[in-house]
C-alpha cells in the first residue's frame, strides 16, 4: 500500500524520480532498515544447487517448527541459524551434501550477477 501512495503521490506531483518517491524510501528505512539493518539479498535458486535428494534430506533435519512470521529478515536469520546448528549433522551423514553447501558461498556472485541481468537488482 505504501508504494502505491507513494507512487501515486509522485506522479501527482509530476517527480516520478527519487525524490517523488522519497516518502517510500523513508517508510523502508525507519520499518525495516531501521529495526532490523539493512543486509544484501542474495537471490539463489536452490535448485541451481541441490537435486531433489538432497533438499528432501535437508528439509527433513527440520523436526520441530520455526517461528512464523512474514519478516524476510527473521525468516532468513532462522533458516541460517536452524541450518548452522545442523551443521555437524549434516557434515558427519551427508559430506557430499555438506560440500554443495560450503560452495553456495563460492557461487554466490555468480548467481547475483545473474539474477540482476534478469532484472532483479539489489536495492
Amino acid at each position: 500500500m505504501e508504494s502505491a501512495h507513494a507512487v501515486t503521490l509522485a506522479l501527482l506531483d509530476n517527480k516520478p524520480n527519487r525524490e517523488g518517491l522519497s516518502s517510500y524510501f523513508e517508510w523502508w528505512e525507519k520499518y525495516f532498515y531501521g529495526p532490523y539493518g539493512e543486509m544484501d539479498f542474495k537471490p539463489i535458486e536452490l535448485q541451481d544447487f541441490f537435486n531433489a535428494e538432497d533438499l528432501d534430506y535437508l528439509v527433513g533435519l527440520v523436526k520441530e517448527p520455526r517461528i512464523p512470521t512474514m519478516d524476510f529478515y527473521k525468516l532468513i536469520g532462522t533458516i541460517g541459524n536452524t541450518y548452522g546448528e545442523l551443521f555437524p549433522t549434516i557434515g558427519a551423514e551427508r559430506p557430499d551434501v555438506m560440500a554443495k553447501l560450503m560452495g553456495v558461498l563460492d557461487k554466490m556472485e555468480g548467481a547475483e550477477e545473474a539474477s540482476r541481468k534478469a532484472g532483479f537488482p539489489n536495492k
